[in-house]
């Protein structure tokens, strides 16, 4: 080493690393936030959030259905899934298709402050 000419690219290369953040694959929390592997679907798609939908969970419900047709589908919806799981599927769709179709989403958002209303409003009696 002593007496060597030394490239300024291999500098980094002949140093020890001095804190954790330069060792390969250093720690779990760097920066202030905690990195999170992301799922192929995350990388795929470059979003984050929960995942793929599962097709078929919301019982043929289709946001070009007249509202009345959607009301009742959404009805039977909540009858067998239950009111927040069918509020969270339909506030899922909305939050993805947003992006990509946008008249879709907001029709998928009114239905989900419907079923809001509707089905998990909390009324004295």
């Amino acid at each position: 080493m002593i007496g060597q000419t030394v490239e300024p690219s291999q500098i980094g290369a002949l140093r020890p690393p001095t804190s954790l953040r330069e060792v390969p694959g250093g720690p779990a929390f760097i920066g202030g936030r905690r990195r999170t592997r992301r799922t192929a679907w995350q990388r795929r798609t470059g979003m984050k959030g929960i995942g793929a939908l599962k097709k078929g969970s919301l019982m043929g419900y289709s946001a070009e259905s007249k509202m009345r047709t959607r009301h009742a589908t959404l009805r039977k919806v909540v009858r067998k899934v239950g009111p927040l799981s069918a509020f969270r599927k339909l506030n899922a769709v909305a939050t993805y298709s947003k992006k990509r179709a946008p008249k879709a989403a907001r029709t998928f958002k009114t239905d989900r402050n419907w079923v809001r209303k509707t089905f998990l409003s909390h009324k004295s009696k």
